[in-house]
């Protein structure tokens, strides 16, 4: 993820309103949390005009959802890794543990998951949208572990032991 540096900083300008916009909603929601952001410092930090801003996002809570998808992106590598019989499975398995161990040490990743983890602790309504978009994270590593062990190769092990361990 490129959008923002540690997204705390956004580089000067990007090719892009829509990314000026939503690194600097990144930077507000760190800072002020989404409650205490406003459209307007928003705005100001990417470096646009309001009504540009409300052009591209209709309120906080879209700006929100869009930082969500941001980080359902980053989490998506991890739920892409098909299970391979021509791979020994401890190479696979490394290549995962290295993926989310990479993915947890990540800062831009780290920051957007605090502001989705506290916007969903202040407000149910959030957190019941965070739940429902994050419902299939873990479908691509379960779905991994289903097919090792249909194919033999967990040996009888139970298919969601290794997708807690790594998840």
């Amino acid at each position: 993820m490129t959008l923002c540096n540690s997204l705390g900083n956004c580089p000067e300008k990007s090719n892009s309103k829509q990314d000026d916009i939503l690194c600097a909603a990144i930077s507000e929601f760190a800072k002020f949390g989404v409650l205490g952001s406003t459209m307007e410092h928003i705005a100001k930090r990417a470096q646009v005009s309001k009504r540009t801003l409300y052009k591209n996002y209709a309120n906080k809570d879209e700006l929100f959802d869009a930082v969500i998808d941001l980080q359902l992106g980053t989490i998506s590598r991890l739920t892409e890794c098909p299970y391979q019989m021509d791979i020994p499975m401890h190479e696979q398995l490394r290549k995962l543990a290295y993926q989310a161990i990479k993915l947890t040490n990540n800062e831009d990743y780290l920051t957007l998951s605090r502001i989705v983890i506290i916007e969903s602790m202040r407000s149910k309504e959030a957190a019941d949208k965070v739940n429902s978009k994050f419902k299939d994270c873990e479908k691509g590593m379960s779905g991994w572990f289903s097919t090792a062990e249909r194919a033999g190769a967990l040996e009888g092990s139970r298919k969601n032991c290794g997708n807690y361990v790594l998840w």
